[in-house]
């Protein structure tokens, strides 16, 4: 874990205030729209692209949190302390509250700003800085609880795809800070929105491995399942959902993904997949009976040892992909 440590910090050091390249999501209405990414996004500029640069700094910020000992705790405070300050907080703030940007990182991005805010106050309870950013932070916090709120509601159906617009994955995130800020408003939104889409799902197949998948549709859905469903509900839904588990099936999923071309943003997506599905498998597996529980959790060590070596090959890969690593690290396992 120490040499884990201390490779993501170091990679998310430097990527989050990496300005270029970058690829922004952005609409323009005029000339005078057309601006570089610090100017637009004061804190999330780094990292190639905004939600990327969210995930970064929430590395950073779980780092200190739960793996101090193994990181330089000084620079990624100095580094955070610049990040989160109240006037940059404020020009994120303005960005998102600006009309034409509706749907700005949706649901991705919202999903993740939440997990973010969720660790800050976490660290908070024993850290000042902490505690300056989170108040600093609270505006975008707020902001996309009510843009959460406003959206789930109208949205009739998921959308399943591997990618950032999946609504399982964003929904995991948001329904943790809603639980910590006792906000039963959105948790009961989520709950609703997550049963309506996925509650009578059974003998699911999947299609994946897509080509730039970084998220198991399959796994995401009974993850974000297992946290909407009191335990013994979740069982016997998920013995329905994946009835043939216990004989490794359906197979991809116990397939570790190749990925062919690490310097294609798209292809290098596949290592995050890989990540990803370790992450969901050993959530999955506190759910299961002893037999299962070892099959899921021998093949997310598997997944898991098929990405990690490869994390820093490529700026494609190395700007959001310790992230996903960390993720499937930090599961506790019962």
């Amino acid at each position: 874990m120490k040499e884990f440590i201390k490779q993501f910090s170091s990679i998310a050091l430097e990527n989050i205030f990496r300005e270029l390249p970058n690829k922004i999501t952005h609409s323009f209405n005029d000339l005078n729209d057309i601006k570089i990414p610090k100017q637009m996004y004061p804190i999330f500029y780094g990292s190639y692209d905004w939600h990327s640069s969210v995930h970064s700094h929430w590395l950073l910020v779980k780092i200190l949190r739960n793996f101090s000992k193994f990181a330089p705790v000084d620079e990624i405070t100095k580094a955070l302390n610049s990040q989160f300050s109240k006037e940059k907080a404020n020009g994120e703030l303005r960005y998102l509250e600006n009309p034409d940007h509706k749907g700005f990182e949706r649901p991705y991005g919202w999903g993740w700003f939440l997990k973010l805010a969720l660790e800050i106050n976490l660290l908070a309870k024993e850290n000042k800085d902490a505690q300056a950013w989170a108040k600093n932070l609270e505006g975008i916090a707020d902001f996309f609880v009510k843009e959460f709120k406003e959206f789930l509601p109208k949205m009739d159906y998921p959308i399943r795809v591997g990618t950032h617009f999946n609504s399982s994955f964003a929904l995991y995130f948001a329904l943790e800070f809603a639980r910590f800020k006792k906000d039963v408003e959105l948790e009961q939104c989520i709950i609703e929105s997550a049963k309506r889409w996925f509650l009578n799902d059974k003998n699911m197949q999947t299609l994946e491995p897509c080509g730039d998948e970084f998220l198991s549709p399959v796994l995401m859905e009974a993850v974000l399942l297992s946290a909407v469903l009191p335990k013994d509900e979740f069982k016997s839904f998920f013995v329905q959902y994946l009835p043939n588990l216990d004989k490794k099936e359906p197979r991809t999923l116990f397939n570790p993904v190749r990925v062919s071309d690490r310097s294609d943003g798209k292809i290098a997506h596949l290592d995050g997949l890989n990540l990803s599905r370790s992450w969901c498998l050993k959530i999955l597996s506190n759910f299961c009976d002893e037999e299962l529980k070892n099959i899921l959790r021998e093949n997310a060590i598997k997944h898991f040892d098929e990405a990690i070596a490869h994390i820093e090959e490529d700026y494609l890969g190395s700007h959001w992909l310790g992230s996903f690593a960390l993720l499937a690290l930090d599961v506790e396992l019962k």
